[in-house]
């Protein structure tokens, strides 16, 4: 799975129905009724910061640098939606609909290419003593202009405020292009922009960048950078703006059969690659995987394959930049470095006895289906150049060994060799993916969260979505909804809180009914082992059933929404929205930037599914109060939601079973006060990765809980499938239990090499 998680995410470019939102209205009305008296013509550029709805502070990035005002893109996001809701009067220059925004954004982000967006707003604000100076009178709850003498007083101060920010926070690779795309930077000042200056911390200096124009830049080592911004004003003028970005040294390719020498002369590792289409369409579509060939030392050919089919990669929506999106094969190999020496010497160190063909999916979290048959493609162009007799050893991960397991087997039903002597299903959820209940819920509450502007623009009423960390609202709403997540997740939420699990159980139910005939949908032809990273004594996770897994009360100035969300759905987010932190770039943007004039109240309180029924499991409280001049008020409420554990639902959370690690994004011991994070939560509970009882059975609370040990499987219509399996155990600390999601520790890593040397070994050590 993709950053660990196998779950959400499909590129759908869909707009809510206003069915499908939850708009408040009562901001608009309030400040409508409160700015009424005022002759809005005076009013500078016609945008009124006191007027609007502020979601981060807009006066503290005025075109000079602190260490509290670097911009990502939901900040920058943040500062355009609070302009947009500031507009007093209909102006429109430099301003398009949310929707459009987020479509330009999107149409401007290719794979290799950093695109740039950016923003460049003049727009006033009401002097801090403007009623006690004589410039503005309030009365019965409204604003009056002031006159003396005849003359109207001016309550107005000028302000100005300047971002900029790549839309991506990790690139992989030391050589890239950065553009600023003219439709993607907005300005209601554009004729007064001279020149855009950027320095790439590379040694450069400041460089100017025209629009339109790719701009190569290259870096001698990775790190977390900084990239400082200059806009040039015609009147003479500069101002300045910050980001961060994490770039990552990437390893190098070239096309499969170039022979390359394994080192360069950066003594750079070169791998193959190769691109493979599938010739069989799902649902009328084709897709097409990206292959990372790295062949044993001194081989010019594929001799002895083995092929890793990776998991869910949510790159497609959040990183199109990255070629193989965000997870590839240097993250497996990240992950081998710690599987123990035998498994290392075979498939990882420079003595490794097998060539590594790692398949990267174009689409991630696409149909199944249409996964497979690519794989599928993949098996046939490795039979069909490689080298001498030796059969193929195909590993699934996570949601790749549920593809692995629907390829091979289809396969075997049209009547294909696939050459494959062994099947590997790493942590794969072969019944199934929990993500709690409870955090679906949430998941739906904030992304229905919408307010309506006061002024129109172009004549249609202006929607904008409060939950706000860079990706559309309409990507937010796919990321559940997309075809891979409603196949994998058991105990699946609607947009209305329901659980159907009707897209799970139609793909379950064809996958076992795939290929030969009494195959239970596995490959027969090969054998077939399990790695479950859940505990082999059948502990839970190390938190009771319906403990906490957020819990946060906040009541003061948050940057809140893109803040909050990078806090929680970060962590969690790797399931839930794909927002993940990078533990270098955490808190820009989350501590550093909060709403002047404005306070949120909030309490989140989300829980594991307990034992019984009828308790709560989510509450989500939000409300916003802007105080304008210091003095004057404006409280709404802006939701209240509260849910109860559907019936029926076991308690997956806390069950054993490869876990989510929140921690692998995000220290949870080094949290904000009045902020709880649960380190983890079950993801592949054991009884799935396992496939107990074949899908055939409904498990019981005990069928979870209990002992699953390789050397005493069991049998009966609750038995598994696979010729053996390894589940967790840690001799030197007994009492650690369950493991991280796909994660090679030495014990199973051990296993995995006996079996890659056709030695079967079986452990009992509960």
């Amino acid at each position: 799975m993709k950053k660990i998680t196998l779950l959400l995410c499909f590129i759908i470019v869909s707009q809510f129905s206003f069915a499908q939102q939850d708009i408040n209205t009562s901001f608009a009305s309030q400040m409508t009724t409160m700015f009424s008296p005022l002759n809005k013509n005076y009013v500078p550029h016609g945008i009124l910061l006191d007027y609007g709805m502020e979601f981060t502070n807009v006066p503290a990035f005025n075109g000079t640098l602190t260490d509290s005002t670097f911009t990502n893109l939901a900040i920058l996001k943040q500062i355009y939606n609070t302009l947009l809701t500031s507009r007093i009067r209909d102006v429109s220059t430099g301003f398009v609909t949310p929707q459009n925004f987020d479509i330009r954004l999107k149409n401007n982000r290719e794979t290799n290419v950093i695109a740039l967006s950016g923003l460049y707003f003049r727009y006033a604000q009401f002097t801090n003593n403007a009623t006690v100076d004589g410039k503005l009178t309030y009365s019965n709850g409204k604003f009056y202009d002031k006159y003396s003498n005849g003359v109207r007083q001016n309550p107005y101060q000028e302000m100005q405020t300047f971002v900029m920010t790549p839309a991506i926070k990790v690139y992989k690779g030391l050589d890239l292009e950065v553009k600023i795309p003219s439709d993607i930077f907005y300005s209601n000042y554009q004729n007064q922009i001279q020149s855009v200056q950027i320095d790439f911390g590379n040694g450069q200096g400041y460089v100017i960048i025209p629009y339109n124009q790719n701009i190569a830049v290259t870096y001698a080592n990775e790190g977390v950078k900084v990239w400082k911004y200059k806009l040039n004003l015609t009147n003479g003028t500069s101002l300045y703006n910050q980001s961060r970005i994490k770039i990552e040294k990437s390893f190098k390719t070239v096309s499969y059969g170039s022979n390359p020498s394994k080192k360069n002369q950066s003594n750079d590792t070169i791998y193959q690659h190769k691109r493979i289409t599938a010739t069989i369409p799902y649902l009328g579509k084709y897709t097409s995987v990206n292959l990372t060939i790295d062949l044993i030392d001194g081989n010019s050919q594929i001799t002895k394959p083995l092929i890793v089919a990776e998991g869910f990669d949510l790159g497609v929506v959040l990183e199109p930049e990255n070629e193989n999106g965000n997870y590839d094969y240097g993250n497996f190999r990240d992950f081998l470095s710690v599987s123990g020496t035998e498994l290392r010497n075979l498939i990882w160190e420079n003595t490794k006895q097998y060539d590594i063909i790692y398949v990267d999916w174009d689409n991630g979290v696409d149909y199944l289906q249409r996964n497979a048959y690519a794989l599928e493609e993949t098996i046939k162009w490795v039979n069909s150049i490689k080298q001498g007799s030796e059969p193929n050893v195909v590993l699934g991960q996570s949601m790749g060994g549920v593809i692995a397991r629907y390829a091979l087997a289809d396969m075997e039903k049209r009547g294909e060799n696939h050459d494959t002597r062994l099947f590997i299903s790493h942590d794969a959820p072969q019944q199934g993916a929990n993500v709690p209940v409870s955090i679906q819920f949430m998941y739906r509450h904030m992304t229905r969260q919408y307010i309506q502007s006061s002024i129109a623009l172009f004549g249609g009423d202006v929607i904008l979505p409060i939950f706000n960390n860079g990706v559309s609202g309409s990507d937010y709403l796919s990321l559940l909804d997309a075809p891979a997540t409603k196949q994998l997740i058991t105990n699946f939420s609607t947009l209305n809180y329901a659980i159907d699990n009707t897209t799970h159980e139609d793909f379950y139910n064809e996958l076992k009914s795939n290929g030969l005939s009494g195959s239970g949908g596995y490959p027969l032809n090969s054998r077939n082992i399990a790695i479950s990273n859940g505990s082999e004594c059948g502990n839970t996770q190390d938190f009771s059933a319906g403990d906490y897994l957020v819990n946060y009360q906040y009541h003061k100035g948050l940057s809140f929404w893109g803040d909050l969300l990078s806090l929680i759905y970060n962590p969690l987010g790797g399931t839930l929205g794909g927002l993940f932190v990078d533990a270098d770039l955490f808190g820009v943007g989350v501590l550093g930037s909060v709403p002047g004039h404005s306070k949120y109240d909030v309490d989140f309180q989300v829980k594991s599914i307990p034992y019984g029924s009828g308790n709560q499991i989510y509450k989500g409280r939000v409300s916003y109060t802007k105080k304008i001049l210091w003095l004057f008020n404006v409280t709404i409420d802006i939701t209240d939601v509260e849910k109860s554990q559907p019936n029926g639902v076991l308690p997956f959370d806390s069950y054993g079973g490869g876990f989510y690690n929140v921690n692998y994004f995000l220290n949870t011991n080094n949290l904000p006060n009045g902020l709880f994070i649960r380190d983890r939560f079950s993801f592949i509970p054991t009884a799935s990765a396992l496939d107990i009882g074949k899908n055939n059975i409904n498990l019981n609370d005990s069928d979870y809980l209990r002992s699953y040990v390789g050397g005493n499987p069991p049998t009966g219509i609750k038995s598994s499938p696979f010729d053996n399996f390894s589940t967790e155990f840690d001799k030197s600390s007994p009492n650690t239990h369950n493991h991280q999601h796909i994660s090679f520790n030495k014990r199973n890593g051990d296993w995995l090499a006996k079996e890659l040397n056709a030695t079967n070994i079986e452990y009992t050590d509960c």
